[in-house]
């Protein structure tokens, strides 16, 4: 047994339900799903304080958000009617040991999902079809074919505490309704994105009201295209695990065509870059490397504090 890979939705199966796994989560609320996860991740933590030795160590921030992809991928599998996609996330249970921190490091992944369960049932079924293609569809060895159409045409805005989440593409209108949820949402201090890109233009006018209000940036899913435009803004950029990722590629108009390298747009994302603080030069350069129909991408690499696209990754570079 691989413990970096268990799944907790069998632990329903093998320690609270008698059901099969295909109709764990059609026979049950998640509700009642995640008290039942609830209840075994106190049962290992109590074991292992059990077992517990002066050589036991304690969890290292890594586990924050251990298998937590993985996890958000197979809620939203089962959650959107693709079980068979994401079966392959969910491995044979934890069938114990006598290290206690084993069973930590198992109580802590149960907590994870029960995490990222709380959080994705409060979503609409839209937010849920736009998560699973960002983060999952054509990722953790999902196919891309299980792709599915997304009917909303504009960007979702959620606040959370003192967080806006922007999920979705960069259309006309982005900047607008930016500007609009900050001014009735005063207590806002970080804009998480993600975005699979869009208007060049919309995005520099979000960029500039995230800087005038001082505000920091972080991602909350992939960020592609115009998005890291978008990001810029922050004062603060950071990013954190699990590592969602940039991506660049060449400017096109609407018909998909590549914009020339000599266009004048490029000299307005350039004169952008610099003016938020970051190193035009390289960034533009990334855009280059792709055409409009393929991705460059970055998470966890220091060349994005070298040229101050972040500020700030978790376990890895500052600037």
């Amino acid at each position: 047994m691989n413990l970096l890979t268990f799944r907790p939705l069998l632990v329903l199966a093998l320690f609270s339900f008698t059901l099969a796994l295909p109709t764990i989560a059609m026979s049950m609320s998640w509700e009642r799903a995640i008290e039942s996860v609830k209840k075994r991740e106190a049962e290992l933590y109590e074991k292992a304080e059990e077992l517990r030795t002066e050589d036991t160590g304690h969890l290292g921030s890594i586990y924050g958000t251990y298998n937590m992809q993985e996890h958000r991928c197979s809620i939203l599998g089962r959650m959107l009617g693709k079980t068979e996609a994401i079966r392959h996330l969910e491995e044979e249970p934890f069938e114990g040991s006598d290290d206690a921190y084993e069973y930590l490091i198992e109580a802590n992944n149960l907590g994870n999902w029960v995490y990222a369960a709380e959080r994705l049932i409060k979503r609409s079924k839209a937010w849920k079809v736009r998560t699973w293609n960002f983060e999952c569809a054509g990722k953790l060895e999902i196919p891309s074919s299980e792709w599915i159409e997304d009917k909303h045409a504009d960007a979702f805005f959620v606040v959370h505490d003192d967080i806006l989440q922007i999920l979705g593409p960069v259309t006309i209108g982005y900047s607008a309704r930016l500007e609009t949820a900050l001014n009735q949402n005063q207590q806002v201090t970080t804009v998480a994105l993600g975005s699979g890109g869009g208007n060049v233009i919309e995005a520099f006018k979000a960029g500039i009201i995230i800087r005038k209000r001082r505000l920091d940036t972080t991602l909350w899913d992939q960020c592609y295209s115009a998005c890291p435009l978008v990001f810029l803004g922050g004062v603060e950029r950071f990013t954190s695990s699990p590592y969602q990722e940039f991506g660049f590629h060449q400017i096109s108009n609407e018909a998909g065509d590549p914009a020339p390298f000599n266009d004048p747009i490029y000299q307005k994302v350039a004169q952008y870059i610099d003016l938020m603080g970051a190193t035009s030069k390289q960034i533009v350069s990334w855009m280059w490397s792709e055409p409009p129909s393929q991705m460059m991408t970055l998470d966890y690499d220091d060349r994005l504090c070298e040229v101050g696209l972040t500020t700030w990754i978790q376990r890895g570079c500052s600037r």
